[in-house]
């Protein structure tokens, strides 16, 4: 096929555009893809050269015998953003205009495709952990990118950092590539686990929000947030640290920052931060802080500054997700949505997601007083875990609700699902989820779909918008590389089961947990369709846990993407609710995001030592909601995790390899064994671990 690929980069040319719907693509590159035969999945990269620069990509192309011969005509569809392509001779290229079809691809993509990588470049920094649309910070009239890797080193270990990137970006980058870095105050801050952005001020310039909830500025863990004012001159790398304004958590364990957000009030912009861990009725309560932009000082502390909304009861853990839904009706101020998935009200951690209608009506105010409530009614299924704006669903001119519920047993245990419950319903006291307008239910065991959610938009343009689902533990392209689910957001059924998404994108290897993160990235390439970031924050193609953010432009097209193909051999089995857990084979310790695990059959090993031996302790950290071990000796070593009801899960950790265990909240017993006989855990024969969320 190489006369194929000359003939095409020395003669194709686009001559006439028919549409301007795509005036922003810009980077003047395409490929094709073709069958066995006159048809093979071999591709390629295709200069397309126009009179401006923009990118195509050809999705059919179909050569004749003729041509392979040594001349005579191409047939090809190129897709551009809405445009068919139509090649007839190899010289004479014009577009036309095709009707709309599905949005992305239908059928299941690798996020190998995806239009823009942009890759971590240290290991365990974790990029892609939080995206967000940054809109103009610059003021170059351009839509700009902000991610949040909050194990970066580059201020200290561990104090995070966050990464600005004007647009448009139409090519692959590294972190190292940032136009602006921002970096943690201290070593453990992990700045970077939320951000937001928006213009506070009223300046014409989108200012970046960025929360680190494990700063201990006001006391170990109180959790800090930095406001940083867009600008033409806004670049380097600058420490939180001479941010221009901060405001810290107001007692140890907050951890405010958890989560932010921006919202538009009647006469004002303000910033919203959850701080889980506050001590509101009873322990880890939570909260949700209004401060309006007005109040924000260089540094202050959260107490005493704009509204604070309390969580209902003890272990709620309120403000661990935080969301704000437009005011498309013209009816007051933007809505501010905040999660509660320990919520216990019905189901012990079934979970909640409060409607604040009227944020600063009060300086204390109870979420139990909220205009609205969704609840769950399974236990532990964690609603609220992620919340999000909808958009216009159903038509009536209000946004509508959009809510994870990660730990939801569907057909089989922790599959995870989403909800859309329209604002009119979610205003109007409480919700149960089993009565949503729409359920999208995850695939299978330990998925946890809903562990991330967003929506592309509704209207025509946008081929009727998508709601996007992440499941950062589907197994559905490889181990733990994670799925990212398209919905239509029109979709007439009331339960879509989300092996039936219009389009599923997968990560690109095991471990990578794509879908950790999604985030509208409105129209980043001018074709009147809605794009998606998102994130996998333990990809680790150059170095582990690096992190990667992708971006995957809209597509008003039909036509299919073949499906990823797992290596060979690539198996899962998974059967408990428990501890997650993956294999990385090296030496250093690693904190991979694992698939939820199995209680599987113990492993049978036998030993041809002559005699016993004095086995190496195994080496055993822990951070947030992770537990990392590292297995120094020479053989295989059996690990078994108890919860404290009674569960538990065992694997092998082969020599010189590193497993990280993910799990959710509470107290686990861990202890190891070679062939019998018991090997220790940091010197202890039984280690017991405390699990909590960042």
């Amino acid at each position: 096929m190489r006369d194929i690929r000359d003939r095409l980069k020395s003669v194709t040319v686009v001559h006439s555009i028919t549409s301007d719907r795509v005036r922003k693509y810009k980077a003047g590159r395409g490929e094709y893809e073709t069958e066995d035969g006159w048809s093979s999945t071999s591709r390629a990269a295709v200069p397309i050269r126009l009179d401006r620069a923009r990118r195509f990509t050809i999705t059919v192309f179909v050569v004749s015998s003729v041509l392979i011969g040594g001349g005579g005509a191409v047939a090809a569809t190129m897709n551009a953003g809405g445009i068919a392509v139509s090649l007839g001779e190899p010289a004479n290229v014009t577009l036309t205009e095709r009707a709309a079809g599905s949005r992305v691809s239908s059928g299941t993509a690798n996020l190998t495709e995806a239009d823009t990588k942009i890759s971590g470049d240290t290991a365990t920094e974790r990029a892609g952990w939080e995206i967000t649309n940054a809109g103009d910070v610059n003021g170059d009239g351009v839509s700009d990118v902000v991610i949040g890797a909050p194990g970066s080193d580059d201020g200290a270990t561990n104090a995070g950092a966050v990464y600005v990137f004007y647009g448009p970006i139409e090519e692959d980058i590294s972190l190292a590539q940032a136009d602006a870095v921002f970096t943690g105050e201290t070593a453990g801050d992990r700045a970077g686990v939320s951000i937001a952005a928006g213009d506070l001020d009223g300046d014409g310039y989108s200012d970046v929000v960025v929360g680190a909830p494990r700063n201990g500025d006001a006391g170990r863990d109180a959790g800090a947030v930095y406001v940083i004012r867009g600008g033409p001159s806004l670049g380097g790398v600058t420490s939180l640290a001479d941010a221009d304004a901060a405001v810290y958590g107001g007692s140890e364990g907050d951890r405010a920052g958890r989560a932010v957000g921006i919202a538009a009030l009647d006469r004002t912009v303000a910033i919203v931060v959850g701080a889980p861990g506050y001590d509101g009725s009873g322990e880890a309560t939570g909260a949700a802080y209004v401060v309006p932009d007005g109040e924000l000082t260089s540094s202050a502390s959260l107490d005493g500054m704009g509204s604070r909304w309390v969580g209902a009861s003890a272990g709620d853990r309120a403000g661990q997700s935080i969301a704000t839904a437009g005011d498309i009706a013209d009816d007051g101020p933007a809505k501010i949505l905040v999660g509660a998935p320990n919520h216990s009200a019905t189901e012990s951690e079934a979970g909640a997601a409060y409607v604040i209608s009227d944020p600063v009506a009060s300086t204390r105010s109870r979420l139990a007083d909220a205009a609205g409530k969704v609840v769950g009614d399974q236990a532990g299924a964690r609603v609220g875990f992620a919340v999000g704006d909808a958009g216009d669903v159903n038509g009536d001119g209000l946004s509508d609700l959009l809510i994870g519920a990660p730990y939801t047993d569907s057909s089989v245990p922790n599959a995870g699902a989403a909800y859309v419950i329209s604002r009119s319903r979610a205003t109007n006291g409480t919700v149960r989820v089993s009565n949503a307008d729409v359920t999208l239910r995850g695939v299978d065991r330990n998925d946890h779909a809903g562990w991330s959610v967003a929506a592309t938009g509704t209207d025509e343009n946008d081929c009727d918008g998508s709601i996007v689902v992440g499941a950062p533990f589907a197994d559905t392209g490889d181990r733990n590389a994670g799925s990212i689910y398209f919905v239509a957001a029109g979709e007439s059924r009331t339960t879509v089961p989300l092996e039936t998404a219009r389009a599923t994108v997968v990560g690109e290897d095991p471990g990578d947990l794509a879908g950790y993160d999604v985030s509208a990235a409105g129209d980043i390439d001018g074709d009147d369709t809605g794009d998606v970031f998102v994130g996998a924050p333990f990809h680790g193609t150059d170095e582990s846990n690096a992190g990667a953010t992708y971006a995957i432009q809209g597509r008003c097209r039909t036509g299919g993407v073949q499906p990823a193909t797992p290596e060979a051999g690539a198996t899962t089995t998974t059967t408990s609710t428990q501890p997650t857990e993956t294999t990385t084979a090296t030496t250093t310790t690693t904190t991979t995001r694992p698939q939820v695990t199995t209680t599987p059959t113990p492993t049978t090993e036998t030993s041809t030592d002559s005699e016993p031996t004095e086995r190496q302790s195994l080496r055993l950290t822990t951070e947030c909601e992770f537990a990392s071990l590292t297995n120094p000796n020479d053989v295989p070593i059996v690990v078994t995790v108890t919860t404290e009801s009674g569960e538990s899960a065992q694997r092998t950790i082969g020599p010189g390899q590193t497993r990280s265990v993910q799990a959710p909240p509470g107290t686990y017993t861990i202890t190891a064994a070679h062939d019998g006989r018991a090997v220790p855990i940091n010197g202890e024969t039984s280690l017991t671990v405390t699990i909590e969320t960042c």
